[in-house]
């Protein structure tokens, strides 16, 4: 999998783009999948709380039904921004990557239906842990796979 973004170090604000490219190894074309792309910060997911929500920080798509079999495609996720924040000001993340999972896509089923928290330009910053864990739990991971550092996260003070 492929996962470049479009800058190589985000600041708090900042806009990033994830590109995945796959290749359908044998999942039907009548069924929708979604691919959710999730921050990796320091060997782990980065956990956003809101409210009594927690989230964690990354994007996704909206679902699609997946190229024939044997073929690759190239999919863009929706542009997601940098919304770490911490108190005492300024820290450097350089030990970065992405988790990227392919998932089954069923609204019907309540499978890959996620609430997630946006700016005020409807960037994406973070993706809803209960219904992501709730989504793998009932119908697991097509593919899931950890992306090598791609990303400098520099961390301002808010």
């Amino acid at each position: 999998m492929q996962c470049p973004t479009s800058k190589t170090a985000i600041n708090f604000g900042d806009t990033y783009t994830v590109k995945v490219t796959y290749e359908n190894e044998g999942l039907p074309t009548s069924e929708q999948i979604q691919i959710v792309a999730l921050i990796i910060v320091e060997d782990g997911v980065y956990p956003v709380y809101y409210d009594t929500t927690v989230y964690l920080l990354g994007t996704l798509c909206a679902g699609f039904y997946p190229t024939s079999i044997g073929s690759q495609e190239t999919v863009t996720l929706l542009t997601g921004v940098n919304k770490i924040c911490e108190f005492g000001g300024a820290k450097t993340y350089t030990d970065c990557g992405m988790h990227i999972f392919v998932i089954p896509f069923n609204p019907s089923q309540g499978i890959g239906v996620f609430s997630y928290l946006q700016d005020d330009y409807g960037n994406i910053a973070a993706v809803s842990d209960a219904e992501l864990a709730n989504t793998l739990s009932q119908a697991g991971a097509y593919a899931a796979g950890y992306c090598d550092a791609i990303i400098d996260w520099e961390v301002i003070q808010c």
